[in-house]
């Protein structure tokens, strides 16, 4: 265990008793990364904002119960982030068609066309990765966005490590495939 996580588990054990300047630190320690994580899955920056808000609250509502893995909780805000992530954007979804039962619009939304615009390839990413299911998105994220390694991934979703190796594996390609098949097809040019 290396210092810094022997020092974040203190730090923890000292909220879980119901610290408020440990779980501050704790937050000061992985505000960052959470917002970043949110960021990617968010339309707009302040619903990453409100992400955020809603892990810490729940990290400390949940406090006893927070899974603590090689000495760190990060890998638990990260998961609950996604999970809030996703359970905001189905609200914002179910609200809109309650918006559009009220009062009908023939108003195209034009913020897809403007954010592909300014990065058609991230557009294209990240329309690749909301076509892979829950679980391939929630590997991809968590092994090769956010760097924690598939033994700790797998320790934090109750997984064997072998079985998130061959998961992490196969969204991998489920991804390329996706990516491949949109990438446009060049011409030869004739002779």
């Amino acid at each position: 265990m290396s210092t810094s996580s022997a020092s974040e588990t203190g730090i923890w054990a000292s909220a879980v008793l119901g610290d408020p300047d440990a779980f501050a630190q704790v937050f000061d320690l992985h505000h960052a990364r959470v917002y970043r994580h949110a960021l990617r899955m968010a339309v707009v920056s302040a619903d990453a904002e409100d992400v955020t808000a809603m892990v810490f609250f729940e990290a400390w509502r949940k406090r006893h119960s927070v899974r603590v893995v090689d000495g760190s909780i990060v890998g638990w805000l990260l998961v609950t982030t996604t999970n809030i992530a996703r359970n905001q954007r189905r609200a914002l979804r179910r609200y809109e068609a309650l918006l559009l039962r009220v009062h009908p619009e023939d108003v195209a939304d034009h913020a897809p066309a403007v954010l592909e615009s300014i990065d058609p390839a991230r557009h294209e990413v990240n329309r690749a990765f909301t076509q892979l299911s829950p679980g391939d998105q929630q590997l991809l994220v968590l092994c090769l966005v956010e760097r924690i390694p598939p033994t700790a991934v797998a320790q934090l979703l109750r997984l064997r490590p072998g079985t998130v190796r061959t998961r992490l594996s196969r969204a991998k390609t489920r991804l390329r495939g996706l990516l491949n098949d949109s990438a446009p097809t060049l011409e030869e040019p004739a002779l």
